[in-house]
């Protein structure tokens, strides 16, 4: 039986780097803002329902709500990482219990049953359906109860690293300011895109622990968490600039170039860490 799927879209942080007031995914990219291209590619995917999680002032999201009359809202009322976010999303899913570090609330829509979540940021603002859809495929054929969309990059630089293990499986993903020079060495590429089963993933985020360079809660942990027990799988792509997040100007004019004047770079612009 294919249990219902859930977009689940990132979108609380401020994105101070943009140099503006306006939230991050608000940002308009050729003419249409971040978030909306990123809901888009998810319509376009096998994904029946849809929530987004945002900060706790929602006034400058209201247009953009006023637009998507079936996108269901949780307020993460603590920015502590990508875990917390995704924890934040408890209340959306019937019959879960968030993580201590999860202060999340449902602000907008119904509950739906938990099966399956595709978990994206709102930041990515080039994301194709197809490659969604064909990693769906990729992780329903294989049974997976946590996947990974990984991404061959040029210079992976400020990107979390795949550790893959001498067979070729998952072991984890090393967060950039966690990295060693070996890992940095690494260019396969976390995309921040994730597919799991929901019920599995909430065992997932109540193990983790902050200890890390940024005192968060990541959710790239979940990984290494599982693949103590059941492998997690990994889809890789060398479509890399369609996974290109935007945390600055000089990204975000990148991505238009990409996309939209069809400019296709061999490298992506440098990141400030």
């Amino acid at each position: 039986m294919v249990l219902p799927l859930t977009g689940l879209i990132l979108a609380a942080g401020k994105g101070k780097r943009m140099q503006s007031e306006t939230p991050k995914v608000l940002h308009s990219v050729a003419g249409e803002i971040m978030l909306a291209r990123v809901l888009e590619a998810l319509r376009n995917t096998p994904c029946q329902n849809y929530c987004v999680i945002l900060g706790e002032d929602l006034a400058p999201f209201e247009s953009f709500l006023v637009r998507f009359p079936d996108l269901g809202v949780c307020v993460q009322k603590n920015i502590n990482g990508t875990a917390g976010a995704v924890a934040s999303s408890s209340a959306f899913f019937q019959g879960l219990e968030a993580p201590s570090y999860g202060t999340g609330y449902l602000a907008r829509g119904s509950s739906v049953k938990p099966g399956n979540v595709l978990v994206c940021a709102g930041d990515i603002p080039g994301l194709d359906g197809r490659l969604l859809r064909t990693f769906i495929a990729h992780c329903q054929a294989l049974d997976s109860r946590l996947g990974v969309l990984g991404m061959r990059v040029p210079d992976p630089t400020g990107y979390g690293r795949l550790i893959l293990s001498h067979q070729g499986t998952l072991d984890g993903i090393v967060e950039e300011k966690d990295a060693d020079a070996n890992a940095k060495k690494i260019t396969l590429c976390n995309s921040g895109v994730m597919y799991a089963n929901v019920a599995y993933l909430f065992e997932l985020l109540g193990e983790l622990r902050n200890d890390n360079a940024q005192g968060e809660y990541y959710l790239t942990d979940c990984v290494a968490i599982a693949c103590k027990g059941q492998k997690a799988s990994v889809f890789v792509t060398d479509q890399w600039q369609s996974l290109s997040g935007v945390n600055s100007i000089w990204e975000k004019e990148f991505v238009e170039r990409t996309f939209f004047e069809k400019k296709f770079p061999s490298t992506p612009p440098p990141k400030k860490l």
